[in-house]
């Protein structure tokens, strides 16, 4: 399998979870590929970036859940 870039497999994964009909690999091919492709820069990246906490509690929204949600089932001893 060729590399590709980070947005072409988000993109194809998105489509795959949305019930896309693709010729593409299987999802296993692209997690394969997704590890392959780390470098250890992600978190660097991700906490750069001034509006994570906004994005991560926007997407919780999205799937009906909250940041309280996830710290009691999650974080609480």
């Amino acid at each position: 399998m060729r590399r590709q870039s980070h947005d072409a497999l988000r993109s194809r994964a998105g489509a795959r979870r949305r019930g896309a009909k693709t010729d593409d690999p299987p999802a296993c091919e692209l997690r394969a590929e997704a590890l392959r492709a780390q470098n250890g820069r992600a978190a660097a990246y991700f906490l750069g970036m001034p509006l994570l906490a906004d994005y991560l509690e926007e997407g919780l929204a999205q799937f009906g859940r909250s940041c309280g949600d996830f710290e009691a089932e999650n974080l609480s001893g």
